[in-house]
């Protein structure tokens, strides 16, 4: 069953109907005579397509793309998530392309600082959602990446018009006048020069950061440094060993829920540059069986007892390090200084291309050599005005902090990211 063009659907459907409209507006949106007419459902729950279906065209590296991944965050992982996923069809009834939109509200001065950031949390003691109203945003809430799943010999042009005319339907059947497709690096935006055209503008998110590794042992990384950065870790990991801190790895913490979501939380609420989406305790329980063995948890232990923790997960040729909790989260014992140096070495024992380390806390992950990666987001406002307005607004009072190189390592080929198979 659809809906006009865009159907949500509350079943799986046996037979979904092309869509001579959405076929006409694409091919005059791309001015070309492209064969790209889609059939484009919308599905209220992840569980309404077939997980080998839906995997098929995700790709290696996009762990968090992937059916599993996707039903751990729909089922009770984040509070209040409010999901839809969209995906386009071929005639012949393959999908071609999919994504995941989610409804949340979201702070637009999410990233002030300073004066700007006192003053706008003295008006919200006035009015709480002063500038904080809901959103549609393609992304995923845990981790950073492109949200566009396509199938090998399918292009962003081809699916864009049908992907903009849902996005656009789902924004006025929920009321929603924000949209916003995230986290594309640069190499992409060459695939991507027709959002402007459907009223999309590009503007910036917060870096992420990533580190390749070229080593062969966690001593032959340290001793690539410089000197002045290889003394800067070996005294963290001393200040850290003084702490009595220890580190532990394990695959198995079904067990720790409730210790891991509240020092998550701890984490989350000192957080000064990124703060949104909440974990629950049902995240922490039910990753195990997201991604199996692909998922550790580090404690860091004092005296046995587990002060602080990081997840990651193996992602094809990257580890991904998808989150930082502790006990007291403004200590200053060496714990996250002492987690940044396990993981590295940790990657270096399983043979990682690389390392995704996430957004913010710069300073500490670049120390270690990790480099900031531009990322860029696509939003488009409803309604002529703000459609100006808010994106210039949006650049203006949430800057983002300069992409910088620490120029940690002797020779500068240890610092560059290795090239991408092909």
């Amino acid at each position: 069953m659809t809906i006009g063009d865009v159907g949500l659907i509350s079943g799986r459907p046996a037979a979904i109907r092309s869509t001579a409209d959405v076929l006409a507006r694409s091919t005059a949106s791309l001015g070309a005579k492209r064969a790209s007419g889609f059939n484009v459902t919308v599905h209220a729950s992840i569980h309404e397509i077939d997980p080998d279906e839906w995997n098929e065209i995700v790709g290696e590296g996009r762990a968090w793309q992937t059916h599993a991944a996707l039903a751990l965050l729909q089922d009770g992982g984040i509070e209040d998530y409010r999901a839809r996923y969209l995906v386009l069809r071929t005639k012949d009834g393959r999908i071609a392309a999919h994504t995941t939109a989610y409804i949340i509200e979201t702070d637009l001065l999410i990233f002030s600082q300073g004066v700007l950031k006192l003053l706008l949390d003295k008006i919200r003691r006035v009015l709480p959602n002063f500038l904080r109203p809901s959103i549609l945003e393609c992304g995923c809430p845990v981790s950073a990446g492109n949200p566009i799943c396509l199938r090998e010999g399918i292009a962003y042009a081809d699916v864009l018009a049908p992907l903009c005319d849902a996005l656009e339907q789902i924004a006025a059947k929920e009321g929603i006048r924000f949209l916003l497709l995230r986290d594309f690096v640069d190499e992409e935006l060459a695939e991507l020069p027709e959002w402007a055209g459907h009223g999309f503008s590009r503007i910036p998110n917060l870096p992420s950061t990533e580190l390749a590794i070229k080593w062969r042992s966690f001593e032959e990384y340290v001793l690539a440094m410089r000197s002045r950065h290889r003394q800067k870790i070996r005294r963290g990991l001393r200040f850290a060993q003084r702490a009595g801190l220890s580190a532990r790895w394990t695959n198995e913490f079904a067990g720790m829920v409730d210790e891991l979501a509240r020092q998550w939380s701890n984490v989350n609420a000192q957080a000064k540059e990124y703060s949104r989406d909440r974990l629950t305790p049902e995240f922490f329980r039910n990753l195990n069986s997201a991604f199996g063995s692909r998922c550790r948890l580090l404690q860091i232990l004092h005296d046995e007892r587990m002060v602080a923790h990081a997840l990651v997960v193996s992602d094809g040729p990257l580890l991904r390090w998808i989150l930082f909790g502790r006990e007291n989260g403004e200590a200053r014992d060496g714990a996250y200084f002492l987690v940044i140096a396990r993981i590295i070495a940790f990657a270096i024992e399983q043979g990682s291309e690389r390392i995704e380390m996430g957004l913010t806390t710069y300073s500490p992950k670049t120390d270690f050599g990790a480099r900031m990666v531009p990322l860029w987001m696509f939003a488009r406002v409803r309604g002529v005005l703000p459609r100006m307005l808010v994106p210039m607004l949006f650049r203006l009072l949430n800057p983002v902090p300069d992409i910088r190189d620490r120029a940690c390592f002797r020779s500068p080929e240890d610092a560059v990211l290795p090239e991408p198979a092909s």
